[in-house]
């Protein structure tokens, strides 16, 4: 090879080298962000993204005052944040939907509070930073992600809500996942109320029926 020849050659292995590197450079930078992005943990992401009212678009904030009601009802609903099986040092952690459903067909309800309780009994965290609005035949969902374990076997929630009418109950159902190369599980509990009461009477707190009979009406006798 003369040297005009070689002179032509590394002018071309520079030029390649010259148009790759800005592209590798990139390349690189990209594939740090998003290794960045993958590491990044729900416990580092601000709570206030988990306020459903900010993640559903038919959620909105109450203008009114969910005590101005006259119609209050509490609810608890028995969640799970990990459960055992074998023995009590092997856990399966879990994700937990609580999916609150307004089922009157007529009128809204406000969602006065929703709060987060472990196994102590002590509260974890509240879901509401205000009073929300559930439309008639609308769903309002509260989310634990699955590497939150501090709520334990006997966690669950406590939601109070109210409405300017006789409506019928909500229905509160959570549900549990967790899915795995080797395993796919899920379950449902069912919300329990407590007690209702009016604040627009003299009426007294009514607990909730707890010998229903089926059909609705209430069993006689012992």
């Amino acid at each position: 090879m003369d040297g005009r020849s070689r002179k032509t050659a590394v002018e071309n292995l520079h030029q390649f080298y010259s148009r790759s590197m800005p592209l590798a450079v990139l390349s690189l930078a990209s594939w740090a962000a998003f290794a960045l992005g993958a590491c990044e943990t729900p416990e580092s992401i601000s709570f206030n993204a988990e306020h459903p009212e900010l993640w559903q678009s038919h959620l909105k904030k109450s203008d009114v005052s969910p005590d101005s009601l006259p119609f209050h009802s509490s609810i608890y609903v028995p969640v799970y944040s990990h459960i055992y099986f074998e023995n009590r040092k092997r856990l399966v952690e879990l994700a937990e939907t609580v999916s609150f459903r307004n089922t009157d067909e007529k009128h809204e309800l406000v969602i006065a509070s929703a709060d987060y309780y472990g196994s102590d009994g002590k509260k974890v965290r509240s879901y509401l930073a205000e009073p929300i609005v559930v439309g008639p035949m609308a769903t309002a969902d509260f989310v634990v992600s699955r590497t939150d374990v501090t709520g334990g076997t006997g966690a669950n929630f406590l939601i109070n809500w109210a409405a300017g009418e006789e409506i019928s109950d909500p229905l509160v159902e959570a549900v549990m996942v967790s899915c795995g190369p080797s395993r796919n599980l899920s379950f449902v509990s069912r919300g329990q109320v407590l007690k209702h009461w009016r604040t627009d009477s003299q009426s007294p707190v009514v607990p909730a029926r707890r010998n229903a009979a089926p059909g609705g009406g209430e069993k006689k006798g012992p």
